[in-house]
Parts: C-alpha cells; sequence; structure tokens
C-alpha cells in the first residue's frame, strides 16, 4: 500500500520544469509530472514507514519562464484508522457527500483523487437565505471563488468533466449531528448503513420532503418516497418545517 501526494504547479506564461523540486520531511524526492493545462500535475508516492499520528510535510518548489518563484508547502496526518471509501462520478453534476471526516477538508483537499476531472463545485448554506449559493471553480480567480469546506454534514454537487472515482480517505464517526434549518437543506448521509428507509434514517426530525438526484430530471432532482433506501455517499435535499437537529448514529 502507498499513500500518494499530488499537486497541480501552473502559471501563464508556463512552468520551467526543470526548476521544479519537490520535498518531503526536508527531503529532495522523485516525482512525476504529468503534463496539465499552463504546467503539471506533480505526483509522488510515499513509502509505508511513517507512523501513527505523523505528520508529513511537503514543499514544491519550481519557477516560471520568468523567473517568478513558487514555494509552496502543505501537510498530512498519517492515521492508519482511517477508513477508504470510493464513489463513482459521471460526466456532468453529481450529488454527493462524504462519510467521514478528512484530514484535509478544502474542496482542493477533498477532491485531491479527481484533480483536473471536475471544473465546477456548489454548496448550499440555509443560513443564508439572500445568497444561499457557494459556487467554487479550480478555473476561476481566487477572489470569485467562495471559500467553503466539504465536512460529512453537508452535500455538494459536483460537475465532472469525464467520468471518474472519487476516493476518500478519513475516520468515521459514530455519531453526527447535522443541523435543520425551517426550509430546505443540503445533507449527507454519514454513516456506513444502507438498509435504513428515508422515514426511519429521519425519524425524529419532522422532515416533511426529501429529494435525491436523478440525472433523467431536466432539474437533476426528483422527490423521494418514505421507503427510499439511503445510501452511503450520496447527498439528499431535506425540507423540514422548523430547526431541528437530525441525529445519525
Amino acid at each position: 500500500m502507498l499513500f500518494r501526494s499530488s499537486i497541480h504547479i501552473t502559471d501563464n506564461t508556463g512552468v520551467n520544469l526543470s526548476t521544479v523540486r519537490l520535498y518531503v520531511q526536508g527531503f529532495v524526492v522523485f516525482y512525476s509530472a504529468v503534463p496539465v493545462p499552463g504546467g503539471y500535475n506533480i505526483s509522488y508516492n510515499h513509502p509505508i514507514n511513517f507512523t501513527q499520528g505523523e505528520i508529513v510535510r511537503c514543499r514544491l518548489y519550481g519557477e516560471d519562464a520568468y523567473g517568478n518563484i513558487l514555494d509552496y508547502s502543505w501537510e498530512f496526518l498519517i492515521d492508519t484508522g482511517a477508513r477508504y471509501f470510493s464513489i463513482d462520478l459521471q460526466a456532468g453534476w453529481n450529488l454527493i457527500s462524504i462519510p467521514f471526516d478528512t484530514y484535509n477538508q478544502s474542496i482542493q483537499g477533498v477532491l485531491s483523487t479527481i484533480d483536473g476531472k471536475y471544473d465546477m463545485v456548489r454548496a448550499y448554506s440555509a443560513t443564508g437565505p439572500s445568497n444561499p449559493w457557494l459556487v467554487y471553480s479550480p478555473d476561476w480567480a481566487t477572489g470569485l471563488n467562495d471559500n467553503f469546506q466539504i465536512t460529512r454534514e453537508i452535500g455538494v454537487w459536483v460537475r465532472a468533466t469525464e467520468s471518474c472515482t472519487l476516493q476518500i480517505s478519513g475516520i468515521p464517526s459514530n455519531s453526527t449531528n447535522i443541523p435543520l434549518y425551517a426550509g430546505w437543506n443540503l445533507v449527507g448521509y454519514t454513516i456506513f448503513d444502507e438498509k435504513r428507509s428515508l422515514a426511519t434514517a429521519l425519524w425524529g426530525t419532522g422532515a416533511d420532503s426529501a429529494a435525491g438526484f436523478d440525472q433523467a430530471n431536466p432539474y437533476l432532482i426528483t422527490e423521494l418516497g418514505a421507503g427510499y433506501i439511503m445510501k452511503t455517499g450520496e447527498g439528499y435535499w431535506v425540507h423540514v418545517p422548523a430547526d431541528t437537529v437530525w441525529i445519525l448514529q
């Protein structure tokens, strides 16, 4: 088994690949470079001789055609108790959720295994009625993007540019409290239990309507009946008449 890091280095004037250096724990390592628009995807397979709880620090250095410098660092936590989960995405929009906490909850972190294969992510905040939609695109300038994290409590729309598989690793939780606000909420399904009907899973919340992803529908959603079996990795619209908390155990 290998731990793999992957990151893009791009510039409008082009990246001078001969200047690119990848450091892991302070040491220069050999990496793979795959061309992407404006630069390269740099990836490295880490050996498995990391210890439980160890923080691994990485650094990427490179220059563009004019000698301008990028010097970027990041880190991740080794947790051998982590679980792994895959979600198959179709080209176009997909409504998904992640079933556990990831070390890096940024959009780029959660979607790192499909880097370059999606062009937009949308989330919905029921607490922002004047502008509830949050939008991120890797093709937009930083100032145009909304800054939000992908946590296990929320559902997110991901527009894939091709069919691909999102692979996620993280730490599952025995219980999740998801705030539901009066009106519609876009939520995740955070447990590894695919035997619960919609009515059973939402019991006690007062939910009076729910909808899920439907590729064939022009609006991409369809109303779900009380007997629908909820599935790990799916996102759902849930409507409640009053503020409450959905407890998933």
